[in-house]
């Protein structure tokens, strides 16, 4: 510290500038807030409420149970945390409209812990952090999953928190950031279970990070970071014990493991002989057709829906027969579920999905279906088929009353489209080379590991492992969507940011050195000069 300026001595002008680096800083990080709240103003006009999809019908037994009720009616396959989120939404703001703005709010927490977990790491991180906190703000693929009724959105947002929050846990070995990391990681994991994996990446690397504090504080920091987990999630699987009869967050577990390997079960096998002579045919005959999730579950001749109609008044036995099977079906062929699972994984990963897997249909004035792939984002028609996914929800709830698009005065669908058009169909078709931009900087900052130190290559070590398990989950546990990649950018601008800073702190010294050694070269060549003329 100088003494002279703590004596009241004035500040020097050299002392009241601002650090260049600093400024470009400052720009990247305002360039970014207003991009992103330009984007989703935007969106939101063209978008007035979140677009529904089949699957929004199970969120919204329990927001509406609660609503209209007070009891939490929501299926044995969805977790709550999705479903309290459109619930508190609807509680405080009455509209559907205000989801969309929660989504976009969730996003720029996530921006801006990214960018502040860059920050507290030290060195040279300002441009990094400020870069990361734009990726995320502005990702038209978290942009454009983040307006659907969805746990997308609101999914990635918590993952990036708790990541965020891991890092500091790590930094920072206190039981107050063990458990605020602990919590962050449970409310991720009851919006969408896929991220489970987290949480005991999350006690190992507090437990790494805190080896050497003494067996008594370990243990207090493990058990603070392991309390959000036991509470909420264990919480909950208890309450489903009560209310559905099984241990668990969901039961769509074996619904979606036994759907992704009924083609491989091994039906010669004497275990559970009556099922397998039930659905034997089926089987067969799937076995001759190409890989449809579809058919297994919901044909009337796929084996899913012969085992429903057997087991329709024990559900609980039926998942048993769904877990039994599959676990059967893999032990005996597990080369080729890692073939399919690394096969969908690869094919969600380089975009290359079927027309008919898009996520999102518009049918327009001729009868021809566009879907919501990267080649086609969205498109507008008359007969926008999420308005009649609208009219189908309010024969069973009264979404209608919580509607924002209702008012098509402000909002016809000819001033949607042309908002559409206009502004957001060019930023989302930069939308598969920011995927790739993520997986990049995913990989550069996996190479990177042998030269970042301490704490920083743990956290990077970590994020990248979430990273890959997400891609990884979805790959083996379901089919190529494009809306699953959504939950990975986050995560990639985290260890990215991280990877950045510590490579330009190990090599900042070295950098130094040549610049003295550049600019000593300089000044005897000059003197050399100087001396022949």
């Amino acid at each position: 510290m100088n003494r002279a300026k703590d004596k009241g001595t004035p500040l020097k002008k050299r002392d009241l500038r601002v650090p260049w680096i600093a400024i470009l800083a400052g720009l990247l990080a305002g360039g970014g807030l207003v991009c992103g709240l330009w984007l989703r103003v935007q969106f939101f006009r063209s978008f007035p409420d979140p677009i529904p999809t089949q699957d929004a019908w199970g969120y919204l037994t329990g927001a509406f149970g609660l609503l209209q009720k007070g009891q939490f009616d929501l299926f044995a396959q969805r977790t709550p945390g999705f479903p309290l989120i459109v619930w508190l939404t609807l509680t405080v703001s009455g509209s559907f409209a205000a989801l969309n703005i929660v989504n976009g709010i969730l996003t720029f927490l996530a921006g801006v812990a990214v960018a502040y977990v860059a920050g507290v790491f030290g060195g040279p991180s300002r441009p990094p952090a400020a870069l990361a906190f734009a990726f995320v703000v502005v990702h038209p693929h978290i942009l454009y999953w983040e307006h659907f009724l969805q746990t997308e959105g609101s999914f990635q947002a918590f993952f990036t928190l708790a990541l965020c929050a891991i890092a500091l846990a790590v930094l920072r070995t206190t039981p107050r950031h063990a458990a605020a990391a602990g919590v962050l990681t449970a409310i991720a994991v009851l919006i969408r279970p896929q991220g489970m994996f987290l949480t005991p990446l999350m006690l190992l690397a507090i437990a790494w990070a805190g080896r050497r504090l003494g067996r008594r504080k370990l243990l207090w920091l493990l058990v603070a970071a392991a309390a959000g987990p036991l509470l909420l999630l264990g919480g909950w699987s208890a309450r489903n014990k009560v209310v559905h009869g099984f241990f668990g967050l969901s039961n769509l577990g074996p619904f979606q493991a036994f759907g992704v390997s009924a083609r491989w079960i091994d039906l010669e096998s004497p275990l559970l002989a009556e099922d397998k002579a039930l659905i034997s045919d089926s089987i067969r005959r799937y076995q001759t057709m190409p890989e449809n999730l579809d058919f297994v579950l919901y044909e009337q001749d796929g084996p899913g829906y012969l085992i429903d109609r057997k087991y329709a008044s024990d559900l609980n036995r039926r998942d048993e027969v769904y877990s039994a099977l599959a676990r059967e079906a893999i032990l005996h062929h597990p080369v080729a579920f890692v073939e399919r699972g690394l096969n969908t994984t690869y094919e969600m990963l380089f975009f290359k999905w079927a027309k008919s897997k898009g996520e999102f249909a518009f049918r327009d004035d001729q009868g021809a279906v566009w879907f919501a792939t990267v080649e086609h984002p969205v498109e507008f028609a008359t007969n926008a088929l999420w308005d009649q996914q609208w009219d189908y929800l309010d024969r069973e709830f009264s979404v209608n009353e919580y509607r924002a698009a209702r008012d098509q005065a402000t909002y016809t669908i000819m001033s949607r489209r042309l908002i559409f058009d206009g502004y957001l169909r060019p930023v989302l078709a930069w939308e598969t080379p920011f995927i790739r931009g993520s997986l990049i900087i995913t990989l550069i900052a996996l190479l990177s590991l042998p030269w970042l130190r301490g704490p920083r290559r743990l956290v990077v070590a970590l994020s990248g492992v979430s990273v890959i398990m997400l891609a990884l989950t979805a790959g083996f546990l379901s089919w190529a969507e494009q809306r699953y990649l959504s939950t990975l950018h986050g995560g990639a601008a985290l260890m990215g940011a991280l990877a950045v800073t510590g490579l330009v702190e190990r090599l900042l010294p070295r950098m130094r050195w040549l610049k003295r050694l550049c600019s000593a070269r300089w000044r005897r060549r000059r003197t050399q000069r100087l001396v022949w003329r």
